[in-house]
């Protein structure tokens, strides 16, 4: 989930819209194909269910250069496959955050405008952006178990398999935080 990996550019040829050559700096997802394609062709959802990406639309016409979302990551797999690295992130703002979610002595932090080769860990003085940034990715994670088990379809939905993520121990670690009277994730002095 480092940026060899996730930060890669992306391309939109688009005659009449844009000049070629144009460069946007904004981070996007593949979540954002579908509400710019939906912006596009005008389709109203005929339901309220979440909708994890943007419209690019905006962004495109320079209409704003901040995007109002942040971008989750998720690898499916154990860190050990990982080769020991993060199996979550977020993107917000100018900020990524790497975590596994059960130990946070783990977790980096990046200025990708500043350091887009990830080589400047920056957690230990953005400690209240990482804690308001890990309650964003376990708020998208939990969505993404709701969204799973049916509850943002109007029909009935079964799913076809058990959702892949949470572990209960992860549950238990992190939200043991909050059940304590404590708002934060990581301590003040975290390197």
């Amino acid at each position: 989930l480092y940026n060899g990996g996730t930060g890669v550019p992306a391309l939109v040829k688009w005659p009449g819209l844009e000049a070629p050559g144009t460069e946007y700096q904004t981070p996007c997802s593949t979540l954002d194909y579908f509400p710019t394609i939906a912006d596009l062709l005008q389709y109203e959802m005929p339901d309220d269910r979440p909708i994890d990406g943007i419209s690019l639309i905006p962004i495109i016409k320079r209409e704003t250069k901040n995007r109002n979302k942040a971008i989750p990551y998720r690898f499916r797999a154990t860190r050990e496959r990982m080769a020991g690295a993060p199996t979550y992130a977020l993107i917000a703002g100018k900020y990524k955050l790497l975590t596994n979610l059960a130990d946070t002595s783990e977790d980096v932090m990046f200025d990708l405008y500043e350091d887009m080769e990830e080589e400047n860990d920056v957690i230990g003085q953005n400690v209240d952006r990482a804690n308001r940034m890990r309650e964003q990715l376990i708020k998208f994670i939990e969505s993404c178990r709701e969204s799973h088990s049916g509850a943002d379809y109007s029909e009935p939905y079964q799913p076809i398999n058990e959702f892949e993520g949470i572990s209960e121990t992860w549950r238990d670690a992190a939200f043991s935080f909050n059940n304590d009277n404590s708002s934060r994730f990581y301590r003040q002095n975290s390197n």
